[in-house]
């Protein structure tokens, strides 16, 4: 991770570029999200999410955390971005879409509250009585409330007849104003949004598909499909048509330019989860196609493996394995030595004799001090051993330097003979609780299931 971080911001100030990271599980990327944030860099995980082809209603979750890395892939606010080969190959709201579909209104701006609340309709925002979550508004009087994908709070907006007079951000529970705001930027409720013209194109589509429907069930789910489009009410299924209203099939890798980094952790690992999405891919388009639910020349959800091998092949590509892998058109190879550190917090005679030993050994040293009192405290125990230090600066040869604040996973460079040390109580792992590193955007409603096996979380529980 140290390398991750030390190459994506030394091409960023060289190359002006952005980094996109692609690991092979969810739990590696969200770790390395958390390190990213302890060291002050803008990063964001862009997950993969399950595609909803039937009149089920789910969690919208994911998809309002992808449009708000997409956002942010666009229009800046993030130099890193982190996320599995399946995920990025997924369609989605194609670049050009999103710029158009994307709103920014203002204190003092015209405009009436049924030409917003319109606008918000044509943006995949949902009305609800009260706003319980992203993705939805609700109306009351002179006052709308609305929850953006990429806004930690949702916002409300006064109207003075047709003309805004105040927006802030507000507490979901108490309901209380957090922030004042002069101008607010709306994105797409949804991942896959209908204008009119969508609309109408994707009922001839399904009547189309109603024409050839081979069972009286898929007749019949057809036939609910076209209402639910012909009435305007919320389409759970719509991700099913995603190739029909995006004819541009674009996928996250779409939205990185030439200039962009490519490190690619554990290539076998990520090889091995390309086959699977592969595998899921066809399995999918082939049900529906079976079913007589999709029509051939839509049945397509994303891009295929060989697209991510052609990204990484017209860009500066990084394989970083723990062995060398089957990589081609490698242009170097270069051999790292590390090792894992352990939590010295509750040792200190160990980590005294490890001082002196690194010092010996002509060693740059950094220690990681959970705050300032805790790094003098150790500043002043070290002078009174007779070893100087330094604080918060960079680290020389043989000089302990003490860092506060920032917490890294220690680790050694023994050829480079660096080594971080830290103080904290635990270490990082690629285990549980990384994930809840992410600050909570909102409550969920009591009445939100848990939509696929990869929302799951330690206390959740299945019914068959």
């Amino acid at each position: 991770c140290a390398f991750y971080a030390a190459v994506s911001d030394d091409w960023s100030r060289k190359r002006g570029g952005k980094t996109l990271i692609i690991v092979s599980d969810e739990s590696s990327a969200y770790l390395i999200l958390k390190i990213f944030n302890e060291l002050g860099k803008k990063a964001e995980v862009f997950p993969y999410r399950d595609f909803g082809y039937s009149k089920i209603s789910a969690s919208h979750s994911y998809e309002h955390e992808r449009l708000s890395v997409l956002d942010k892939a666009i229009n800046g606010g993030a130099e890193v971005f982190i996320t599995t080969p399946d995920a990025a190959l997924q369609y989605t709201i194609p670049r050009e879409r999103l710029k158009k579909l994307s709103l920014t209104i203002k204190t003092g701006e015209e405009i009436s509250l049924d030409e917003l609340t319109e606008k918000l309709e044509l943006l995949g925002y949902r009305r609800a009585d009260l706003v319980e979550g992203e993705g939805q508004y609700s109306v009351r009087g002179g006052i709308c409330d609305i929850f953006p994908p990429k806004y930690e709070s949702p916002v409300r907006i006064e109207f003075f007849g047709d003309e805004i007079d105040r927006l802030a951000e507000f507490d979901i529970i108490s309901q209380r104003t957090v922030k004042m705001l002069d101008c607010l930027s709306l994105t797409p409720g949804r991942e896959v949004v209908l204008s009119k013209a969508d609309s109408e194109k994707l009922l001839g589509v399904i009547g189309t598909e109603i024409q050839k429907a081979g069972s009286e069930k898929a007749l019949e789910e057809l036939r609910e499909e076209y209402e639910t489009v012909e009435t305007g009410k919320e389409a759970a299924f719509i991700d099913k048509y995603i190739s029909v209203i995006y004819e541009e099939k674009e996928c996250l890798l779409d939205y990185f330019g030439k200039d962009t980094l490519v490190l690619i952790k554990e290539l076998n690992a990520v090889k091995d989860r390309l086959k699977g999405y592969a595998f899921q891919l066809k399995e999918s388009e082939e049900a529906l196609l079976r079913d007589s639910l999709i029509l051939g020349a839509y049945a397509d959800y994303g891009k295929w493996p060989e697209y991510f091998d052609d990204f990484c092949g017209g860009r500066a590509t990084v394989f970083c394995n723990t062995f060398t892998s089957d990589a081609d058109r490698l242009a170097g190879l270069y051999n790292i030595k590390s090792k894992q550190g352990v939590s010295y917090r509750d040792n200190l005679e160990l980590l005294r004799e490890d001082i002196e030993h690194y010092i010996e050994l002509g060693y740059r040293i950094n220690i990681l001090a959970e705050n300032e009192v805790s790094a003098r405290n150790l500043s002043g125990m070290l002078l009174d051993e007779n070893t100087a230090s330094t604080l918060n600066s960079e680290p020389k040869p043989g000089i302990p330097n003490i860092v506060s604040g920032v917490n890294f996973p220690p680790f050694e460079l023994t050829l480079s003979k660096y080594v971080c040390i830290s103080l904290f109580p635990s270490v990082y792992s690629p285990g549980g609780g990384v994930r809840g590193t992410r600050k909570r955007k909102s409550k969920k409603s009591a009445r939100e299931r848990i939509s696929s096996y990869a929302e799951l979380e330690i206390g959740d529980y299945v019914v068959h």
